[in-house]
């Protein structure tokens, strides 16, 4: 097993800087994912790592080897990655067998133990190995990806948002099994992802990058329950931000008062942030409550989305609320917060 250290990395496209001094340590044996949103430069940083570009300035040390830094770049080749890209990247006139052993040397690709034992590693039966690519579901293709990329046995493991084409229940299905088989290798492994659900669900890391910058790194409870700023908490998981005052421990704001998160001073102008889980909806008043109208229901089955016009300021917020329970649009509502709202500065 091996580390990951980045540091100071920056890297320019002609006259725009794409990364600005980033700096990312990820811990052997795990699973670190970058999670940002389009064009915010972690492809640009993943590209980095394998040795397909090199950085501006910094270093990129995998282990005890730097491959990247002011002595020089090691070659893609030699620095032992293992790459999943988006879409798989199988050879199609060939059997998944073959796709698996491509990267191993000759005298290792003839015997079948070696594939029948990835193939088990990431979930896919025997007879798999003898498919071409088209014969496989999405799915199937990917983990037939994290099985090559995994035969020569990396250093490190690099996947590009290998899930993004797949279909909502294969994605889950696909990514399960993924995560399963990288914690099984012990690979240090990097993901690239836009997808909160699946930063949160797969990794042990997560490093949310905006702007070419990484603005907050911690585990996924920590990335969710405090964020670095409001800005974070809205990327990870539906939030509500509202500007309130700060009183005693306690948040006035247009849903009513609700305690804070920590030791807040005073202050006549904050911005607090709530998820929509905290919103509780009563058919009739109750302390602390205020009145709302069902201005648009969601309805996923397990839960809904609900959306919300405050009556006194005119607010729109949502709630989420189970599925069982869900009002009819333009009735009457009365919504409460459970538990703490968290505070930051006013942007």
């Amino acid at each position: 097993m091996t580390p990951l250290d980045i540091e100071g990395i920056t890297k320019s496209f002609g006259t725009t800087q794409v990364l600005h001094g980033v700096d990312l340590h990820a811990p052997e044996g795990e699973l670190t994912a970058i999670l940002g949103p389009s064009g915010c430069g972690k492809t640009t940083l993943l590209r980095l790592i394998a040795g397909f570009d090199e950085p501006d300035a910094g270093t990129i040390s995998i282990g005890s080897t730097m491959v990247a830094g002011p002595r020089g770049v090691v070659p893609p080749q030699r620095r032992r990655v293992g790459y999943v890209p988006q879409e798989g990247a199988l050879f199609p006139h060939v059997n998944a067998a073959a796709n698996i052993t491509f990267g191993l040397p000759l005298r290792q690709r003839r015997g079948r133990h070696r594939v029948e034992e990835l193939l088990e590693l990431v979930g896919l039966a025997p007879e798999v190995g003898k498919r071409f690519p088209h014969q496989l579901s999405g799915g199937q293709q990917q983990r037939v990806a994290l099985a090559r990329a995994l035969a020569p046995s990396p250093s490190l493991v690099l996947l590009d948002e290998p899930f993004s084409s797949l279909d909502a229940g294969l994605r889950n299905q696909t990514r399960r099994a993924v995560a399963r088989a990288l914690r099984e290798s012990g690979s240090t492994a990097v993901l690239v992802t836009h997808d909160q659900d699946e930063a949160l669900s797969m990794a042990t890391q997560v490093a949310v990058m905006r702007g070419g910058r990484l603005v907050q790194v911690d585990s996924p409870e920590g990335i969710y329950t405090r964020p670095h700023d409001v800005a974070v908490g809205r990327f990870v998981g539906d939030a509500i931000a509202l500007r309130a005052k700060i009183v005693s421990g306690v948040a006035e704001c247009p849903l009513g008062r609700i305690p804070v998160a920590g030791d807040v001073p005073d202050h006549p102008a904050r911005d607090i942030l709530i998820r929509p889980v905290q919103v509780k909806l009563h058919s009739a008043n109750s302390a602390n409550a205020v009145r709302a109208e069902v201005i648009e229901v969601a309805y996923y089955g397990h839960d809904a989305d609900v959306r919300l016009r405050l009556t006194d300021s005119d607010h729109v917020v949502h709630a989420l609320t189970p599925g069982h329970d869900v009002p009819a649009v333009r009735s009457i509502v009365y919504a409460a917060v459970d538990g703490e709202a968290l505070v930051f500065p006013s942007e």
